[in-house]
């Protein structure tokens, strides 16, 4: 049978960490491992004979993969944190939303670029987009996602720095390196927003497991601690006041190389929800593109 009509069952538990985050359950990557994944990516799930429609399913470390249940789905199967359960998980089908495929029959070079994509992607790209309320929001999530698929990731990220200063576009590049050098099995996900832009680095594609970003702006250049409120500073290095994120401005990479701020990093790793892949390397995925933005260099003094 073909890995992708495989129906994987198997016994559960309902997990949570913080009665703020979803409940979760584990599945062990020797049962997945027929499916050939390439990363994260969505399958049709059941707990206990009851269809809770389709889920993300993100690896953990190099021996589980793991799916979030939100609390509606959890009373659909009428199942708490601690329960056993059954689980049935299958690899969704790969349909393409109306607004993709009507994007991809009008460019031949994002049409090839799909086609050579995994299907874990594919699915990914879809769920994303089919999941937008209104047409105009599944319009817009379709075409950032064929523009990204149809353009090279390095050269619209080259493009974004661009329109920083001469002076801040090194220093992005360098501290690029540097924490690319520190978490080389994460994903760098981008955002070229209205206030900043942004490259996040995460164990997964998903935003919310991002353990530091890169955040620049025209006034200067951070690296933000997703979880940073929780971590260990003795040194009183870490700057905010937020329920969550701390940074520290960075006037040079060196900054970076500093024990004090290694000693941050580490214990941001140590805390992760979602630990690192043990080996790989992280994709370069582009998330979304502001329309308007402020201006990215300087105001002339």
């Amino acid at each position: 049978m073909a890995p992708r009509k495989t129906v994987i069952r198997l016994p559960a538990a309902i997990e949570r960490h913080h009665p703020k985050l979803p409940r979760y359950v584990v599945v062990p990557d020797s049962l997945v491992r027929p499916w050939r994944l390439g990363g994260t990516t969505v399958v049709e799930a059941a707990i206990d004979g009851i269809a809770v429609g389709r889920r993300t399913l993100s690896r953990w470390g190099e021996d589980r993969w793991f799916i979030d249940l939100t609390e509606a789905l959890c009373r659909l199967a009428g199942v708490g944190t601690g329960d056993r359960v059954r689980l049935e998980i299958r690899l969704a089908a790969v349909d393409i939303p109306d607004e993709i495929r009507e994007l991809l029959a009008s460019s031949t070079r994002a049409s090839e670029n799909w086609e050579r994509m995994s299907d874990s992607r594919r699915r990914m790209i879809g769920e994303h987009v089919r999941g937008g309320q209104r047409s105009e929001t599944r319009e817009n999530r379709a075409r950032t996602a064929i523009r990204d698929v149809g353009a090279d990731a390095e050269k619209r990220l080259a493009a974004f720095i661009a329109k920083f200063g001469a002076k801040d576009q090194r220093l992005i590049r360098a501290v690029r390196r540097a924490v690319r050098r520190r978490f080389p099995t994460a994903n760098e996900l981008v955002w070229d927003n209205y206030n900043f832009f942004v490259i996040g680095y995460s164990p997964t594609e998903r935003p919310s497991d991002a353990i530091v970003s890169i955040a620049a702006r025209a006034n200067g250049v951070g690296l933000c601690f997703i979880r940073g409120a929780g971590l260990p500073d003795p040194k009183k290095l870490l700057l905010g006041s937020g329920n969550q994120t701390r940074f520290i401005r960075l006037e040079s990479a060196d900054v970076l190389a500093r024990p004090e701020v290694e000693a941050l990093v580490a214990a941001a790793i140590a805390r992760a929800e979602v630990p690192l892949p043990a080996k790989g390397r992280g994709r370069l995925i582009i998330r979304s593109v502001a329309a308007q933005q402020r201006p990215r260099r300087r105001a002339a003094q």
